[in-house]
């Protein structure tokens, strides 16, 4: 049962990073993750957005503060749509339906994307603080806004009760990391 299936050939599903983009210009965060040397990850459009798994094994952690860095600095246009970009990211059960990924990790991202709750707090929170050129609200589960403010990322932080989230916009725009996704091995996932 190691490789996620049983022994009965049925796909188990195995914990993965999942990430999910809403009122970006389209291929946004296609576009952010190859250049960031993040090819590995799965990634598909929706219709508000875009959608992406992570490969297993890697440190979330350390991936997702790469990945706001990266995505904040190529995020200054929004689609019109929106006045910021809301980037979601938690960690779930991924398994392979079809030819397809499914599961409770990416129903958990979509619904972070799409709950007007979060949406109407994320507004808020961009009109207090998203300055300049950021127009990123990131928004996070509680178990990852621990692992990240333990591991300093600084900026501003508001959290959401009724979706149990925390919404995290940066005081300003992030470096983008160097592209070495060897970096983000090692973690299990």
């Amino acid at each position: 049962m190691e490789d996620g299936f049983s022994d009965e050939g049925a796909d188990l599903g195995i914990q993965r990073l999942c990430v999910a983009i809403a009122g970006a210009e389209p291929g946004l965060l296609a576009s952010a993750l190859h250049s960031a040397a993040f090819d590995r990850f799965y990634v598909v459009a929706t219709s508000d957005g875009e959608l992406a798994v992570a490969p297993p094994g890697i440190d979330e952690i350390r991936l997702i503060r790469d990945l706001i860095a990266v995505v904040s600095q190529r995020s200054p246009g929004t689609s019109g749509r929106s006045p910021f970009i809301l980037l979601a990211v938690a960690v779930g059960i991924v398994r392979i339906v079809g030819d397809e990924f499914g599961g409770a990790g990416l129903c958990r991202v979509q619904s972070l994307v799409s709950n007007a709750g979060v949406a109407m707090a994320a507004l808020n929170f961009a009109l207090r603080h998203c300055r300049g050129e950021s127009r990123l609200v990131a928004v996070l589960p509680s178990s990852l806004q621990v692992e990240l403010l333990a591991d300093g990322l600084a900026g501003a932080w508001h959290y959401v009760p009724n979706a149990d989230v925390w919404l995290w916009s940066a005081d300003e725009i992030l470096a983008i990391p160097a592209h070495d996704e060897s970096k983000h091995q090692g973690r299990a996932g």
